[in-house]
């Protein structure tokens, strides 16, 4: 069986590995060791598929490409300013309808919409936080991850005591203010991951 990952040969002892699933175990720790991971499999040239039970002795090629985490969260912080965007277009639709700055109209799918984009903005924090090492607004980056995470434990509580109206005053000028600041500083904090990806990958 010859191996390849990312076009590249390496060599495996076929031996130590009696199944297909130990195989792909340890190509993953060893993937885990270059800061990367599994993207695709390609069993004798073809796409492995859902489900597929491998035979070692039908094996002949194994071929695996890669991503590093630095890619996969760089492409997610590529959709962070749309997703910004759209969220304060969603605020704003709260208030379309009504003259008076005490009454709001919420659409709970909307309000989901909200919702859902504040836990994964904080997992994305969580995930850079975790990988790259560097200041935002003067601070390191870990402080402004640990105040978004105590502004999104305030506007949960807000959410399960169904006071809807300090809800979305919480999310439009409180945590709203974190998204702001991330959006105008989003450069900056892009290209200090591509500077620390690149340091990563030369240092391997």
């Amino acid at each position: 069986m010859e191996v390849y990952i990312d076009n590249i040969k390496i060599d495996m002892e076929q031996d130590k590995f009696p199944t297909f699933g130990l195989t792909i175990s340890e190509i993953t720790k060893r993937l885990h060791r270059e800061n990367k991971i599994l993207n695709e499999i390609y069993v004798n040239g073809e796409s492995l598929k859902d489900n597929s039970v491998i035979k070692l002795e039908n094996l002949k090629t194994l071929e695996i490409t890669t991503r590093t985490y630095g890619g996969i969260i760089l492409e997610a912080m590529c959709n962070t300013k749309e997703y910004i965007d759209n969220y304060f277009y969603i605020i704003d639709k709260f208030f379309e309808d009504t003259d008076d700055e005490e009454i709001i109209e919420i659409d709970e799918d909307d309000l989901f919409e909200l919702l859902s984009f504040l836990h994964w903005f904080y997992n994305l924090l969580l995930i850079i936080n975790d990988n790259f090492s560097f200041s935002f607004l003067e601070e390191d980056f870990s402080k402004f991850v640990d105040e978004f995470s105590n502004k999104l434990d305030v506007i949960e509580k807000l959410y399960h005591e169904e006071d809807c109206f300090d809800l979305i005053e919480e999310m439009e000028a409180s945590i709203g203010e974190m998204l702001i600041k991330f959006y105008e500083n989003f450069e900056k904090c892009f290209n200090e991951v591509i500077y620390e990806e690149n340091r990563k990958t030369l240092l391997i």
